[in-house]
């Protein structure tokens, strides 16, 4: 059964599309050959969650300058050899994604946003290797100007955080001081164990797919 949007989501919605639109008038005003990156990086890094939301800002920083200085590095010298630039770029995506799904931490986000960096910046620079570095600088200009919007937003205008979530059921286990731990998981309900889970996994798997 579909249930109607919770004011929390309302909330999180248009915070999403104010930083959004402040992402884009900033890229706009500051004349940014791809403003709409910036504006997309809002929505790749928002999430419900502040602390979550400036998480995945910070990797996604490190991940984007990371595949930006690796392009900067392979595509001059493999220019003109566009087999060994492809098996290069697949090498690169391959092996960081391998890392990522590896690496369960929040950290994973760093080796996955590097991996597909590279060729986004790389690919399109090859008919005109020399301007490389511009479509690197301005990548991490405008992704870096999305992400800092989207956590100014989210952290100042109505902040979520994880310690509300977790204490909205005032029944749950958590709000019990003389359960040890074993008692309050046993006390909190399957359906709300999963919402927590939900609401607190990081990267969710539909993001690691979009992203």
């Amino acid at each position: 059964m579909v249930s109607w949007p919770t004011g929390r989501d309302w909330i999180f919605s248009l915070k999403a599309f104010a930083a959004a639109m402040l992402a884009l008038f900033i890229a706009l005003y500051l004349g940014l050959p791809r403003p709409y990156w910036a504006m997309a990086s809002v929505y790749i890094v928002a999430h419900p969650l502040t602390g979550a939301t400036r998480s995945k800002a910070l990797y996604r920083v490190l991940g984007t300058l990371l595949g930006a200085a690796a392009s900067v590095a392979i595509v001059p010298p493999l220019v003109n050899a566009p087999v060994l630039l492809m098996a290069a770029v697949a090498l690169w995506i391959g092996i960081l994604l391998y890392v990522a799904l590896l690496h369960r931490t929040p950290r994973s986000y760093v080796f996955m946003l590097a991996a597909y960096t590279l060729p986004m910046v790389a690919l399109p620079s090859v008919s005109d290797p020399s301007g490389v570095f511009d479509i690197a600088v301005a990548r991490a200009e405008e992704i870096c100007l999305g992400i800092l919007c989207a956590s100014i937003v989210g952290s100042t205008i109505f902040p979520a955080k994880v310690a509300t979530v977790l204490g909205q059921n005032p029944r749950s286990g958590w709000r019990t001081p003389r359960c040890g731990p074993p008692t309050c998981f046993r006390r909190i309900r399957l359906p709300r164990c999963r919402a927590i889970t939900a609401a607190i996994a990081w990267p969710p798997t539909s993001s690691r797919s979009t992203s």
